[in-house]
Parts: C-alpha cells; sequence; structure tokens
C-alpha cells in the first residue's frame, strides 16, 4: 500500500518526499557504504591469514600442525564470507556473518594461545578484537555500547593474560596503546565520512525536491489543460455525437490518471428501494463490464450509500474492502478503486468510478480533488443531453400530433360534410317534387346520412371521453347469443351488399349470461368486421370467430374473439400506428375508403378498459386477423329475466299531465312535441332558464314534470333549476326536473345530479329513452 504521498508515472504528486522516505533512500546508500568497509576488513583478515599459513609452511617445528590448520580454517572461513558479501543487500544480514568470522577467528587463537601459552597468538587474538571495534563504531548512535564492550572484553584478556603470564607488561601496553590509537583514528575518520555522506544526502533531497516541484507544476499544468478540454467538448457535443464526445472525455481522464476503466452510474428507485446503472463506460486494457448483470440495476452496497449521499469519495484498496463489497468488484478485475458521487441540483444523482486493474494504489486529496471536477462536469453534461434528447421527442412529437391532428381535422371535415351533403341535397329535391314516394325516399336517405353524421359525432365524442379518462362502462347482465346474433344480421347485410362471403361460430360453449356493457362490447365487434367489410375486396371472405377460453385467478371469464379477413392486409410498419389517435395506416387510407380513423383506437381502449386487449396479425396482400379479448364477470339466468321485463314495450298515456319544457331553440322544442303529442302530453315552452322561473314561480301546482336544456341564454339550466329548488313552495323540492342537454359526459351528468336535477337525456334525443324516461317519473 502506497500513502497519499505516492508517486504515479515516476512524478510525486502534490508533496515532497517524507523523513521516513528519506531515511529509506539513506539506508540503501549506507548499506552500500558499510558493505565496502567490511569487505575490506575481510580481505586484509583473509591476506593476513593466508600469509600466516604460508610462513606455517616453511616452519618445521612441531606446532606447524595445529597453527597450520587454525589459520586455514578460518582463511576458508573469511574467503566464504567475503565471497558472500557481494550478495548480502541486508546490513543487518552482512553484519552478522562478519561477527561470525571475527568471533570464529577469536576463539581459534583464543584456544591456542591459552593451550600452547604463546604470547604471539594473544597479540594476534587482541588485533582481531581491534577489528571487532572499527566494524561497530560505523554506526554512532551504538559509540557508547561499543565501548562497554570493548572494556568488558578488554578487561577480560588483561585478566587472561595476568593469569597465565602470556605477555610481559610493557609489551601489553604498547599493544593496547596501538589498539586505541586505531580505534580512535578509525571512530573519527567513519565519523567524518558518515558526517559527509548525510551532507551529500541532504544536497540530493534539495535537488530531488526541487526535481519534483517542478514536476508537480507540469503535471498540474497538464491536468487542468486536459479538464479544461473535457470541459470544451462537452460544452460544444450536440445531441447526436454526445456519446462519442462522453466517452472520448473518459478516454483522455482514464490515460491521464493512469486507471484502466472510467464508468458513470445513474441512480433510479425500484420500488421503494435505490438502485444504480451503468450508462457509459470506458476501458483501456481492462474488460469492459457495460451490460452484463454486475452493472444493470445494482443495490447499493450498505457501506457506500451512506458515504456517497454524504458527498463522501469510496476511495480504497479491493482487499480492504468488506467480503460482499470485495467479491463484486474483483469479479471485474479491480485491484484499486475510487468512486466519486456527483450531486445535482441538491439531489444524488448518481457517481463517477475510476478503476485501476493492475496496481494497489491510495488516490490523493488532489486526485479526488481533480476527478471531483471532472464528474460533476459528466453528470451536468449527461443530464442536459438527457433534457435535450427530450425537447427534440417532445418537439417531434408535438410535430407529428399535429400533422395527425391536420390531417384528422381535414379528413372529419370531409367525413362530417358528406352526410350533410346528402341531407342538404335531399332536401331540396324533397321541396321540389310533389311525389310522395320520391318525397319517402328522400326521408329515408335523410335519415341515413343522420345516422351516419350522429356515428362520427360518437366516434369523437368517444374518443374525447377516452382521452380525458372520462369513459365509463355500464355494468348490467346481458345474454352473449343475443350481441352476437345483433353483430351478425348488421354485417351480414354489409357483406351481402359487397359480394362477400361471411361465416361465424363459437369454439366450445360460450356463456349464456355476463355482466357488463353489452353496448361497447358489440361496438367493438361491429367495428372491427365493418373494417374487414370495408378493406376486402369484392369475392372475398370474413370470419368471426367467438372462443370461451376460461377464468382467470380472479374467477372472470376470458373470452376471445377473432375477425379474419382476406383483405389488403396490413405492413408491420403501418401496425406499428395501427392504433394510434387521429392516425390511420395509410393517409391513402381515408382517400379511398373512407373513414375517420378513430374506430380503432377506440375499440382497442375499450378492449383495456374490459380487461383485455386486441392483436393484430397481417400480411400485406393476403389479410388480417384481429383478436379481441375480454374479461366480464358471469351472470345468472334469473337476473336476465328481471332485466328484460323492465324493457317490455309499455302503451304510455301522459294525458292530463303538463310539463315545462326550457330550451332556447325552436327546433328542438318542436322535436321533444312531435315526440310526447301522441302520448296526450300537454306541453308549455319556455326559452330560458329565467321565463321558466317564472312560470314555475307564479303557479307551481300547473306542471308535473320538467325538461332542462343546460347551455341558454339568460339563464343556464344549472342556476335555473338551483332557484326553483330554493322556492319556498313545497312542489319546487320534489317535482321532476330531467336534463335534456348535448352535454353527455359522464360529469356533465353529475354536475346536473349535484345541480338538483334527477336525470339525464342526451342529444340527439332517442325516442324510447324520452317515453321511458317520462313514464319513468309519471307512472312509477
Amino acid at each position: 500500500m502506497v500513502n497519499k504521498d505516492s508517486q504515479m508515472n515516476g512524478v510525486t504528486w502534490y508533496g515532497t518526499l517524507s523523513d521516513k522516505e528519506m531515511e529509506n533512500r539513506f539506508h540503501l546508500q549506507d548499506v552500500a557504504n558499510y558493505s565496502n568497509v567490511l569487505r575490506r576488513i575481510i580481505l586484509v583478515e583473509g591476506l593476513l591469514y593466508a600469509a600466516l599459513v604460508f610462513f606455517d609452511m616453511l616452519r618445521l617445528d612441531s606446532g606447524i600442525g595445529v597453527a597450520f590448520f587454525s589459520r586455514l580454517s578460518v582463511l576458508i572461513f573469511a574467503i566464504a564470507i567475503f565471497a558472500m558479501s557481494k550478495r548480502l543487500k541486508d546490513k543487518r544480514a552482512l553484519t552478522c556473518w562478519s561477527i561470525a568470522l571475527v568471533a570464529y577467528t577469536t576463539v581459534v587463537y583464543l584456544a591456542v594461545a591459552i593451550f600452547f601459552s604463546d604470547a604471539s597468538y594473544m597479540m594476534i587474538c587482541l588485533s582481531v578484537i581491534t577489528f571487532i571495534i572499527v566494524l561497530f563504531l560505523i554506526q554512532a548512535k551504538w559509540a557508547v555500547t561499543n565501548i562497554v564492550a570493548f572494556s568488558i572484553i578488554l578487561f577480560f584478556f588483561i585478566a587472561t593474560a595476568g593469569r597465565y603470564d602470556l605477555i610481559p607488561a610493557e609489551q601489553f601496553a604498547a599493544v593496547l596503546t596501538i589498539i586505541a590509537t586505531t580505534s580512535v583514528v578509525s571512530m573519527i575518520y567513519l565519523r567524518m565520512c558518515r558526517a559527509k555522506r548525510a551532507q551529500y544526502y541532504h544536497n540530493m533531497s534539495l535537488e530531488k525536491q526541487n526535481e519534483s516541484l517542478e514536476d508537480q507544476v507540469e503535471r498540474r499544468t497538464e491536468i487542468v489543460n486536459i479538464v479544461n478540454q473535457i470541459s470544451a467538448t462537452l460544452l460544444e457535443s450536440r445531441a447526436e455525437t454526445f456519446d462519442q464526445s462522453i466517452l472520448g472525455c473518459m478516454e483522455k481522464l482514464g490515460t491521464s490518471m493512469d486507471v484502466d476503466r472510467v464508468y458513470i452510474w445513474e441512480n433510479h428507485m425500484e420500488g421503494e428501494e435505490l438502485y444504480c446503472t451503468q450508462i457509459y463506460e470506458w476501458s483501456g486494457e481492462a474488460e469492459a463490464q457495460q451490460g452484463n448483470e454486475l452493472t444493470v440495476s445494482v443495490p447499493f452496497p450498505d457501506d457506500w450509500y451512506p458515504n456517497l449521499s454524504a458527498n463522501k469519495c469510496v476511495n480504497g484498496i479491493v482487499d480492504d474492502f468488506p467480503e460482499y463489497e470485495r467479491e463484486h468488484l474483483k469479479a471485474q478485475g479491480i485491484v484499486s478503486i475510487i468512486v466519486v458521487p456527483v450531486f445535482l441540483y441538491d439531489k444524488f444523482w448518481g457517481f463517477v468510478g475510476f478503476d485501476d486493474c493492475v496496481n494497489t494504489r491510495l488516490f490523493t486529496d488532489a486526485e479526488e480533488a481533480i476527478l471531483r471536477t471532472v464528474s460533476l462536469l459528466f453528470g451536468h453534461a449527461y443530464v442536459r443531453n438527457a433534457t435535450t434528447l427530450d425537447l427534440v421527442a417532445a418537439k417531434e412529437e408535438a410535430m407529428a400530433n399535429a400533422k395527425a391532428k391536420t390531417d384528422f381535422l381535414a379528413n372529419m371535415s370531409h367525413e362530417i360534410r358528406t352526410p350533410i351533403n346528402a341531407i342538404t341535397g335531399m332536401v331540396s329535391i324533397a321541396k321540389k317534387t310533389d311525389d310522395k314516394s320520391e318525397v319517402a325516399r328522400c326521408l329515408d336517405n335523410i335519415d341515413g346520412a343522420s345516422r351516419q353524421l350522429l356515428s362520427i359525432i360518437n366516434d369523437v365524442l368517444d374518443m374525447s371521453k377516452i382521452s380525458a379518462g372520462k369513459m365509463v362502462l355500464a355494468d348490467a347482465p346481458f345474454q352473449l347469443d343475443t350481441i352476437l346474433e345483433r353483430v351478425k344480421s348488421i354485417i351480414r347485410a354489409q357483406a351481402t351488399d359487397k359480394n362477400l362471403s361471411f361465416s361465424a361460430e363459437s369454439i366450445g360453449q360460450l356463456p349464456a349470461v355476463l355482466i357488463g356493457d353489452d353496448t361497447r362490447l358489440a361496438q367493438v365487434l361491429i367495428n372491427l368486421l365493418s373494417n374487414a367489410v370495408k378493406f376486402t375486396p369484392d369475392g372475398g371472405s370474413i370470419q368471426l370467430i367467438s372462443e370461451y377460453v376460461g377464468k382467470d385467478e380472479q374467477g372472470l371469464l376470458k373470452l376471445r374473439f377473432m375477425v379474419k379477413d382476406t383483405g389488403i392486409g396490413i405492413s408491420k410498419e403501418q401496425i406499428s400506428s395501427l392504433f394510434a389517435e387521429f392516425e390511420q395506416a395509410d393517409r391513402s387510407t381515408s382517400r379511398q375508403y373512407g373513414g375517420t380513423g378513430l374506430g380503432l383506437p377506440i375499440s382497442k381502449s375499450l378492449a383495456q378498459m374490459m380487461g383485455g386487449d386486441i392483436e393484430v396479425d397481417s400480411e400485406v396482400g393476403v389479410g388480417s386477423c384481429f383478436t379481441l379479448t375480454v374479461l366480464m364477470r358471469e351472470g345468472l339466468p334469473n337476473m336476465l329475466e328481471s332485466s328484460s321485463a323492465e324493457r317490455e314495450d309499455t302503451e304510455y298515456d301522459f294525458a292530463g299531465r303538463r310539463a315545462l319544457l326550457v330550451e332556447d331553440i325552436e327546433i328542438n322544442r318542436e322535436i321533444v312535441k312531435a315526440m310526447l303529442d301522441e302520448y296526450g302530453l300537454d306541453i308549455v315552452e319556455a326559452e330560458n332558464g329565467q321565463a321558466a322561473l317564472d312560470l314555475f314561480g307564479k303557479d307551481p301546482l300547473r306542471f308535473d314534470i320538467i325538461f332542462m336544456d343546460i347551455q341558454m341564454p339568460v339563464m343556464d339550466g344549472y342556476a335555473a333549476t338551483e332557484q326553483i329548488r330554493s322556492l319556498p313552495d313545497p312542489k319546487a323540492k320534489e317535482i321532476p326536473i330531467i336534463a335534456m342537454t348535448a352535454n353527455a359526459f359522464a360529469e356533465d351528468i353529475q354536475q346536473c345530479l349535484d345541480a338538483g336535477m334527477n336525470d339525464h337525456i342526451a342529444k340527439p334525443i332517442d325516442f324510447d329513452a324520452l317515453t321511458s324516461t317520462v313514464a319513468k317519473y309519471l307512472h312509477p
């Protein structure tokens, strides 16, 4: 592990050598000098012993055997230590072997001197002691210890020499003088060498520091330039080239910081848990990790989130991390890592990581500061680019929607004007003829064109309700067979007019009674089948297949309806926009086949509201298959019987009853009067809410029911109803008030009820709905 003043690329970063590092560098040179001194001592001693061995070989006295072999053994030992000293790099080991040599020599000569009582051997032994003193005095801090040791050894030899009378006093004094002089001179010389060496190392340290400072300035300038380049590149990058720009910046940073991998992670929530995913990665020599399971939706390690969310970096060597983190990081080949948090708009947005997959290192404070700056640049650049892309996408979508709506309005104008043209044309023809059969034909055409126009308006209203989330489905029992028969009768007539073959079949036993919205189910089926008729050439075929699939986990019945045709087909590209609002699969479709393009979007939305969906399988020139699935509750037969009983036809008689009709448009008043005249209902007209309030206020008992329009001049229907309900007469509180308006959304109906009305009839007025509603309140 390297401390924070560690070197990178051979340059010390933003700091000088510590005392410990300087001492270590001195130590290496000291070992070299020390080794040279020891080798010289061993060499001198070895030459001395070699000379003694040579002279022993010339002597023929009886002591040659012991003297020769003792000196020869010391010589061999000295040669071995001298050879070994060139390989020894440790000062302590070299010292131990040298002391071992001196100790061995001392023991040998001391033994010979005592055994033979030979003063010459004692003198040689004392000279060896001198080598010991010189050896230990090299380290000045050991001086006191060595002097004490020397005194003890000297005392031991004086006592020994005195006991055995080995050395005369004058000879012994001479030896001591030589030893003392040699020791003092050696100590002074060595201390002078050490002082000189210390000064040399000090000068060298100053030179290194100066070089380091120069390198720091150069390195700092280089990093600042790289940061400026990254900032400029990110600011100038365009949305279409942003990925290449940011990866290039990551490569520059990774190369300059001598790391193997740089990556950017973004935080995101999954449920209530915070996860992070890698969105960009640059890898040098390391293996890329982008997109694998280790970099997608990764939960934060326990130790990381508290630090990163507190804007603290994670900086360390992987081997020092907890087990879970260590295994996760080592799986990506990471040896050392620094993770820098990125805060955008006071929110912990994500982080940028830097991996060293080769060296164990701790990133310095200066490196961390630089990486924080660049990481913040990366985060802001990414968010800015994402915002730009969102704006571009929103603009393109808005332009596409605007174009689609423009095309839709143009198509809708054509669709609306076509039946209106038929109506006005038939009216002109009817006015010019006295032939009743011709008039009847014109009326039939007017009725058909009116229904076509009403269908278009209903489609627009349905789409508006669905888009606003205000479409509400009915929840009533109905007989599925009845719905299918009604659908088949309508489509069979259309298919016959176009010379198409139409067939229908059921797979399995269909449920008899369902609970849901039978009208909307029939609407979707008729729309799908009508499209099949429209887009299938003459002589083609259409098939309706109904199937009961089973029950889902909630016990709802799943039904599948497949509409197959041999029509023109749809390409895969066109299917993607098939169910889009205000669009058609092909612009030429509206010109050739007509239609508003709202049928399929409405049908798909209704299918999804019924718990199912619509899927398409089509091939151009071969045909299409639309599959509708819905989920509905199963009903009981007795529900159907009670519902049917309520819908049985009734002969109504409203003679003697009077209604107040509040409507500002005269033709609408005329239509209502025409519908109810045959039932004997007397109708009094009011042109606005204020007129109705005045009429009712004069004689409340005169009226049995009120039909109230909503949008009127002077006073609208809501205000008129509230005013009537606030009158003191008891009849004002209980008289039925029926809204009769084109405001047919669910919130419109609820607003009518909140204003005090009892019921709602939508325009255009359905005759059966009108009569049954009147009967509901006049014949309860």
